[in-house]
């Protein structure tokens, strides 16, 4: 034994990935961080894209910055690279189910399968560190858990009564 990390510990984001329940559905997706420079190496990407990818590795990434890539989709071009830039690393890190163009097997999914919210998710969340994906689906088991210890009846009208005039 060298002490070293065991290599299967390096490849488990990318491989196992995590399970994550997507708010705006309640569907459940194994899902996988993408790297910028993965995206970068995959060719075929929108400029808008590619702006964030640049600007995620070798500049400052604010939120700000982040949220004005979503404000481009004012123009119609802007809007066409943006729907291709969601599916674009929607495919990159969905695990199960697998993003195809030709969906047959019982695991395989089209983009146009994803809600255009669910894409949104699985887009911010792909672009996360492992670290932050494995926090998030932490923090939705926690929410359920704190759910699961509240009485039942707190959810249950009170009576109302009526009184006489």
């Amino acid at each position: 034994m060298t002490g070293a990390t065991p290599a299967s510990e390096f490849r488990k984001g990318r491989e196992v990935g995590e399970v994550v329940t997507l708010p705006s559905t309640n569907r459940k997706v194994r899902m996988r961080t993408v790297k910028m420079d993965r995206l970068l190496e995959l060719g075929d990407i929108p400029d808008v894209l590619s702006n964030l990818v640049v600007e995620s590795l070798y500049g400052e990434m604010t939120n700000e910055k982040y949220r004005q890539f979503f404000t481009l989709v004012e123009r119609k071009e802007h809007a066409l690279e943006m729907t291709r830039a969601l599916k674009i690393v929607c495919t990159a890190a969905l695990i199960e189910p697998k993003i195809v163009d030709d969906p047959q097997a019982d695991d395989d999914i089209s983009i146009d399968d994803l809600e255009y919210t669910e894409r949104r998710v699985i887009f911010d969340l792909a672009l996360l560190e492992a670290s932050g994906l494995s926090r998030f689906r932490q923090r939705q088991e926690e929410d359920l858990e704190s759910m699961d210890n509240v009485e039942d009846n707190i959810f249950q009208a009170e009576p109302v009564s009526v009184g006489e005039e």
